[in-house]
């Protein structure tokens, strides 16, 4: 019996290591799946992605709030409800919750971008804050434009069940008063990645 019970318990724990690594390779596959696609948006849309920024390699847009369509799910869904199906809206709601802590592919962007860590931002602006704490007033947006001149941060992309349609929100920070950020629509048509729709601009 007490065999059988050790048996059982060695069953199990070899079924959770299985279940854990199918999950690792799924959400592998996901970090992939969603970088390819960006990447490919990106390269059929250069006028929309400028490379003259640093980009962030995080998606989920820390650097600036996101825009009120993107934040809420209910503005988002009725800015989306002239393209796209109340199931379709459904799927990629529940997917913007699902894909949180996503990161770019760094080999892919690197190809054009100059890549940054977020936490490299936390840290200036910690050093920033302990040097105002000894009356060293240093300013963040000084040294935030020596460092890096501009940041692009991009948020997650919401893509399509069919995969023939991307969401995406796109922000460029370069000081307190200088940048913006747009949430466009983007449709596969004829093997190239098209703007289908502007949903949201909003300039700084």
């Amino acid at each position: 019996m007490v065999h059988l019970i050790a048996m059982h318990r060695y069953i199990f724990a070899i079924l959770l290591i299985a279940i854990s690594s199918c999950s690792n390779s799924k959400t592998v596959r996901e970090h992939r799946q969603v970088s390819e696609i960006l990447w490919a948006v990106m390269q059929d849309n250069p006028e929309d992605f400028k490379a003259d920024c640093k980009l962030l390699t995080s998606l989920g847009g820390e650097l600036q709030g996101p825009s009120h369509l993107y934040h809420l799910d209910s503005n988002l869904a009725y800015s989306l409800s002239t393209y796209l199906t109340e199931d379709e809206i459904t799927y990629l709601l529940e997917q913007k919750q699902e894909r949180k802590g996503l990161v770019l592919e760094s080999d892919m962007f690197s190809q054009a971008f100059e890549l940054v860590d977020i936490n490299e931002i936390k840290t200036l602006q910690a050093s920033v804050d302990a040097s105002k704490a000894t009356d060293n007033q240093l300013d963040y947006w000084d040294e935030f434009e020596k460092k890096y001149g501009c940041i692009m941060s991009l948020s997650l992309p919401l893509i399509s069940k069919d995969n023939n349609m991307v969401l995406v929100r796109s922000s460029r920070l370069c000081g307190p008063l200088c940048g913006g950020s747009s949430i466009v629509l983007y449709k596969l048509k004829d093997g190239r990645w098209q703007l289908e729709e502007i949903l949201d601009v909003e300039i700084n």
